[in-house]
């Protein structure tokens, strides 16, 4: 081939190559724009499960708090029925010492 067949190929061939060129350039633009999201979209995610995990944590400790809580009201609840039954008790028993000494003659 002669040099003015060479260099008409090779002019076809730039002409052809630079819609790809350009549309590959494009591409890559995209590719790292996209890169660059998903990079700022996973620290995200692992800002937002550190931040699930932490709740995760304050849940667990207020649920055993409220748990205490309800176990000591539990308790304080029956000891105080407890106690409201001695004094119905003892009440009854007065009771019925006031009626026996109203009996009495005086």
């Amino acid at each position: 081939m002669d040099k003015e067949s060479l260099s008409a190929i090779k002019q076809l061939l730039k002409e052809e190559l630079s819609p790809i060129k350009s549309k590959l350039d494009t591409l890559e633009s995209q590719t790292s724009e996209n890169t660059q999201i998903l990079k700022a979209l996973k620290y995200s995610s692992e800002v937002h499960k550190a931040e699930v995990d932490k709740l995760n944590n304050q849940v667990a400790e207020i649920q055993g708090t409220v748990k205490n809580l309800s176990d000591k009201m539990d308790k304080n609840f029956f000891d105080l029925n407890e106690t409201n039954k001695s004094l119905l008790e003892m009440y009854g028993a007065h009771e019925a010492e006031i009626r026996t000494l109203r009996r009495k003659p005086v």
